[in-house]
């Protein structure tokens, strides 16, 4: 029997609500759903219980979180082998001058049965996000095109990437700067990857506590690298340990990025759309990986002026960044909110809704995190 279609609500869009604005009238939104819907109407009345949802997400995390480990791990050390290889001669043995240094889904989870496979689905709703749909929507990608948050998310990659790109490619360099010779000035990395090993967990973790904190933790975590990159900027050379400190203290901005990641996702719907957005933000964070290095000048060594005075205003900007979003993100929400009582209420839900494959804007309902 074929499953029963939920039914088509059609409503006037309220700017800046675009909600539906890219359906044309009495377009089979079932047909055009996401993965998930298919598989939910086959398990009518299916429910699950808090143990149920704990246990399926410790299995997941069993499985994918030891291959997120070695992906980071690998990609990290590409970048940090650069910085430290540097004091060891690379430079002369590569005979590089000047710059040129600075250029160097669940549904398909085998490891889960169906019921499984359920609960993790039915995990997704109350975000809104979907699981996959491999159909290209042009309108997404016209909307995605046209979405602010796109911009913020690329902008914001390259505010963190530029100055931290430079402490990786750099970083025993500037180390060295300070009066260490090459073997000391390796040793004494050490500590800053201790700060970023704090940082990140303690991030995620009081993230996962607490709902819509996010934005709150960007700016904790990159408000130390402000004090952080001005101590080495401001403070005399002979002052060693108080420059050391400042740089350490730089490492907390890495917590930065992954939170908007998270948060890029989260606030994304619609699987072409959700695509875009990654391309265009992945896009700023290899634009920022690029551009870093530049500011770091062989002829400026090794005071780097030119670079820290770099990383002073882009942790500056990713400070104060969050702080907007924050109050954006609430309005859209008061926005919203707004839209349904004017409206009636939750009347206008549409039975499954939440795996039909719309965007966020296309969706009332949906709700952003902060």
């Amino acid at each position: 029997m074929e499953p029963t279609k939920p039914p088509i609500v059609k409503t006037e869009p309220e700017e800046p609500m675009a909600r539906l604005q890219s359906l044309e009238v009495g377009e089979p939104l079932h047909e055009h759903a996401d993965e998930a819907l298919r598989f939910i109407e086959q398990h009518q009345g299916f429910t699950y219980t808090p143990e149920q949802d704990k246990a399926v997400l410790k299995k997941i995390d069993r499985h994918l979180m030891p291959l997120l480990f070695f992906s980071y791990l690998f990609q990290y050390m590409d970048k940090s082998i650069m910085a430290q290889s540097v004091v060891y001669g690379r430079r002369q043995n590569l005979g590089l001058e000047g710059q040129q240094y600075s250029w160097c889904s669940p549904l398909d989870a085998k490891f889960l049965n169906d019921e499984e496979k359920m609960v993790a689905v039915e995990r997704l709703r109350d975000n809104r996000t979907g699981v996959a749909n491999r159909e290209f929507k042009r309108s997404q990608l016209i909307e995605a095109l046209k979405d602010p948050l796109v911009y913020y998310n690329f902008f914001f990659a390259i505010l963190v990437v530029v100055p931290n790109s430079g402490v990786s490619f750099f970083g025993t360099l500037i180390i060295e700067s300070f009066g260490y010779d090459a073997f000391v000035s390796s040793l004494l990395l050490m500590p800053y990857g201790a700060v970023v090993c704090i940082g990140l967990p303690l991030a995620g973790y009081i993230t996962s506590k607490h709902p819509d904190t996010r934005c709150i933790n960007q700016f904790a975590s990159a408000l130390p690298a402000i004090i952080g990159s001005a101590l080495v900027f401001y403070l005399q050379a002979d002052n060693q340990a108080g420059r050391l400190a400042g740089f350490y203290l730089t490492g907390f901005s890495n917590a930065t990025l992954p939170l908007q990641f998270a948060s890029m996702n989260s606030n994304t719907a619609g699987h072409t759309k959700r695509s875009i957005t990654n391309a265009i933000m992945f896009l700023g964070y290899a634009t920022g990986f690029i551009i870093g290095p530049q500011f770091f000048l062989a002829s400026e060594a090794p005071v780097y002026q030119t670079g820290f005075r770099t990383m002073l205003i882009t942790f500056t900007l990713l400070t104060a960044a969050p702080v907007g979003m924050y109050a954006y993100l609430t309005w859209q929400n008061k926005t919203r909110d707004a839209a349904i009582m004017h409206s009636g209420g939750e009347n206008i839900y549409t039975e499954n809704e939440e795996f039909l494959d719309l965007t966020d804007r296309e969706q009332i309902h949906f709700r952003y995190a902060k």
